[in-house]
């Protein structure tokens, strides 16, 4: 669901006006719920100074299944909301996004393989409408995602090679017509934590290389992002608790200026669990 609203959001006007959280984050540990606050930040007179843009709250049931989130502005009025419904075996089934009245803007309706690996995604409007699509399909060690608009034009589709775990370590990603937008290859650790992704244009160059670090307990410490010419051009320094998970994530780009590299500070993402 995180998937296809997220491409939807980026296609689709009708939505932009709603700001559904797509983060692919499972708190470890025993949480019953958490909120996720994300601050933009300005300098006046070369002092720093944040303000609320979004405020996420994340509802776990017993079993730690997301059962619902929920969108607050910074005057901490209820955007929208997100429903989840699973099935015997713990998949996600459907996904029921509502605005602060409670009026249904979008359903999301997924599929699965005898196997248990999903099969398709479905989004529809307010009026039962589809409005996209995603199938999925699995050749060996090959992922393939294609989405589709609300006509059934292909719109993009991004062709993976994974790993034994599952995860992806080389990807590529096409537009509708088939023309190669861009190749991203990943590395991971021993421990298979992620080490670094490069991203590489349709023409083969590096555009892009990112870097993870970990601290002590293995939850993230910083990412670095480099870019064509591998100068640094932004840091994620995180701050997690003992398990692991995020408190604080502040996210600086970097430049030359004033003869020295300086670290602006661009915004703040704190999280607070229960």
């Amino acid at each position: 669901m995180k998937k296809i609203v997220s491409i939807m959001l980026a296609s689709t006007l009708a939505l932009s006006t709603f700001a559904f959280d797509t983060e692919e984050f499972t708190p470890v540990g025993n949480v019953s719920s958490y909120t996720k606050t994300e601050y933009s930040v300005t300098t006046k007179f070369g002092d720093y100074f944040r303000m609320v843009n979004a405020k996420y709250v994340h509802v776990y049931d017993g079993s730690g299944l997301e059962i619902e989130t929920s969108t607050y502005n910074s005057k901490d009025a209820l955007v929208d909301k997100v429903t989840y419904t699973y099935d015997t075996s713990r998949n996600l089934t459907s996904c029921v996004c509502s605005d602060s009245a409670g009026n249904t803007v979008v359903k999301t309706t997924l599929e699965y393989y005898a196997d248990g690996k999903i099969k398709a995604e479905s989004e529809y409007d307010a009026n039962g409408n589809i409005t996209g699509k995603i199938i999925y399909k699995y050749e060996g060690q090959k992922t393939t995602e294609s989405y589709y608009d609300s006509e059934g034009a292909l719109i993009s589709r991004n062709i993976a090679t994974v790993n034994a775990d599952n995860k992806p370590v080389e990807k590529y990603c096409y537009y509708g017509d088939g023309k190669l937008e861009k190749r991203i290859v990943y590395t991971y650790l021993e421990n298979g934590k992620i080490s670094f992704t490069e991203t590489f244009d349709n023409t083969d160059q590096k555009i892009r290389k990112e870097q993870w670090r970990y601290d002590v307990n293995g939850g993230i410490a910083e990412i670095q992002a480099t870019d064509a010419a591998g100068t640094l051009v932004q840091r994620d320094i995180y701050k997690c608790d003992a398990k692991g998970n995020p408190l604080k994530i502040n996210m600086y780009t970097v430049a030359e200026k004033f003869g020295s590299t300086v670290n602006e500070l661009q915004s703040i993402t704190e999280y607070a669990y229960k």
